[in-house]
């Protein structure tokens, strides 16, 4: 599956308020407003299109920096 763009959100708790951080189309993303210790939690929204139509793929991960 090859995504036409994917949508960043980040959250400092799991159930947080998610703020949206970037769209990219590529596959690699550097937040720059991260602080050391403190964990971060991504959604990532992924879209493509194939032969059924419109898909959104969601995916959630935790991260230390």
């Amino acid at each position: 599956v090859s995504y036409s763009k994917v949508d960043i959100y980040s959250a400092t708790s799991p159930n947080g308020s998610y703020r949206y951080e970037n769209t990219v189309s590529g596959n690699s993303y550097t937040n720059t407003y991260v602080a050391k210790g403190v964990p971060y939690y991504y959604k990532l929204e992924a879209s493509y299109e194939d032969n059924e139509g419109y898909k959104l793929y969601t995916l959630c991960r935790q991260m230390y920096y």
